[in-house]
């Protein structure tokens, strides 16, 4: 397995623009499994922030496939 982070397309609603994936941090802030003041992030346990961690490896980095821009530019939109 890579250990590439995700390419994000932008916030809020990020998904991964190569595997798709909702952005964890996002997720772990409205389920409220993180918290934070602007700069520290806190997590609400140790495997909350394991699992959060761990999802931000994308497991397709580079494959484009969730990417609007490029399929736009290929003529598949």
């Amino acid at each position: 397995m890579s250990n590439s982070p995700h390419r994000w397309s932008g916030w809020p609603g990020a998904w991964c623009l190569d595997c798709g994936a909702d952005d964890p941090h996002e997720i772990g802030l409205a389920d409220g499994r993180i918290d934070t003041d602007g700069e520290k992030v806190w997590f609400s346990s140790p495997e909350a922030e394991a699992e959060i961690k761990a999802a931000m490896i994308c497991p397709e980095p580079g494959s484009k496939r969730h990417d609007p821009y490029i399929a736009r530019r290929n003529g598949n939109d």
